[in-house]
């Protein structure tokens, strides 16, 4: 019976690679991987004998199931460049299929980028959205910001060097710049950083930095504030809190305390 081995490799770090991993890779009769020299280089450096690759991405998937149809090869182990196969990255049709043949599919676990950060973000944890890649163009992720205001968990996204910029201005304007993220970059690499605090500061501290490698982007569950949070979140950047309190409170009808205390506490 044919088995499928999805191995996780390192991000960045090569030291991160475990003997499981090496393991995997050295009895593969067939290696479906995203980039051959980047297959080639991990092997290398492991100083095993690459085994025989198939490059496996969109446009090749038909053509690799037919071949593993019909060919004799027991053990296929399935690599991404870096991280977890699947997780915004090609590999699920290949699962699929093992799984609709009755083939085995096994995992050698390891480091993925989306859960790495999560667990240094000091955001909630106990659920979230995962989505990727979200959209290059503005007006679509505009309408994928909008509308996590209907959701109520943490959520992550993948987001590139040439747009990370972009994402964190929609996030302040969509979602308000008092908006708590965490952006973390270059993730077990010398240059891992964690950017962390409402999306204005966010923004400011990725305005001033070197932008390069690939970022993962932390947002705190969307809470449905009172109507008169912006006002009071508005006149709190002119004025100072115990006026703005004053005002936003006579306008809403409502106490002055309750406007005062969001406002010392979010300030």
């Amino acid at each position: 019976m044919k088995t499928l081995t999805v191995v996780a490799t390192p991000i960045g770090n090569l030291n991160d690679i475990t003997p499981r991993m090496k393991q995997a890779l050295e009895s593969a009769d067939l290696l479906l991987a995203e980039s051959i020299s980047a297959t080639q280089r991990l092997c290398s450096h492991l100083g095993i004998q690459t085994p025989p690759i198939k490059r496996y991405w969109s446009k090749t998937e038909k053509t690799v199931h037919t071949y593993l149809e019909k060919s004799h090869e027991a053990h296929i182990v399935l690599i991404s460049d870096a991280g977890t196969p699947c997780i915004s990255d090609p590999g699920y049709q290949i699962v699929k299929l093992f799984h609709e043949k009755g083939w085995l599919v096994k995992t050698v676990v390891g480091p993925c980028a989306a859960i790495a950060a999560l667990s240094i973000s000091g955001l909630p944890s106990d659920q979230f959205t995962f989505y990727g890649f979200l959209s290059a163009k503005r007006e679509a992720r505009k309408s994928f910001l909008n509308n996590l205001s209907k959701g109520s968990s943490t959520w992550i996204a993948f987001e590139s060097p040439r747009r990370i910029l972009d994402l964190t201005k929609d996030v302040c304007d969509l979602l308000g710049d008092d908006y708590i993220i965490a952006i973390v970059k270059e993730i077990s690499k010398i240059h891992e950083t964690v950017y962390r605090g409402t999306a204005e500061s966010v923004l400011q501290q990725l305005s001033q930095s070197t932008l390069k490698g690939e970022y993962v982007l932390i947002g705190a569950p969307i809470q449905n504030k009172p109507d008169w949070v912006p006002c009071a979140t508005a006149l709190n950047k002119r004025l100072g809190i115990n006026e703005a309190a004053s005002i936003t409170a006579n306008i809403y009808k409502i106490s002055k305390n309750t406007t005062y205390n969001y406002l010392k506490e979010n300030s």
